[in-house]
């Protein structure tokens, strides 16, 4: 079986370019959410753009789930003719329970932001040896749990 050219003989109306267009929306919020995702790796980000992530997220899920408004064009209600879930709605589908899930994991629990304690810090603190002295670095920085007067700022590179 081969593909065929609907725009010959079926009228692409506005349901069909609707769902196109929501189609394509879920593309751009839910490529732009992870994006965000694979930048948490490196970056530090605060609570509320963690929230901001997830409402990206879930509106991704929302389009995608209006992407299948499709179901109402001209060809399937069309008296005679019947559409129905095959691989490409089926996917779409699932595309909507995972960025439910994952917009419901960020809402949920989102990392708390730590910073890693800085270097003359650690050093005040005796735990990493000076130029001269004969220290070494100690297992025992508390990296989760730090709470040094100084903070780094959002978005701050670990």
């Amino acid at each position: 079986d081969t593909c065929l050219d609907y725009s010959d003989f079926i009228n692409q109306d506005v349901w069909w370019k609707t769902s196109k267009a929501f189609s394509f929306l879920s593309l751009v919020f839910g490529g732009g959410g992870t994006i965000f995702l694979w930048f948490t790796t490196c970056i530090v980000f605060g609570r509320g753009t963690w929230r901001w992530a997830g409402f990206e997220i879930l509106t991704a899920a929302f389009m995608q789930s209006l992407s299948l408004l499709w179901f109402t064009t001209e060809m399937c209600s069309r008296e005679g003719s019947s559409c129905g879930l095959f691989f490409g709605s089926k996917c779409d589908l699932a595309a909507v329970v995972f960025w439910c899930l994952a917009s419901i994991a960020i809402f949920v629990k989102f990392p708390k932001p730590y910073p890693k304690p800085l270097r003359d810090e650690i050093e005040s603190a005796g735990m990493l040896g000076h130029a001269g002295g004969g220290g070494s670095i100690s297992n025992e920085i508390p990296m989760g749990d730090y709470t040094g007067s100084q903070r780094l700022p959002k978005g701050t590179f670990m």
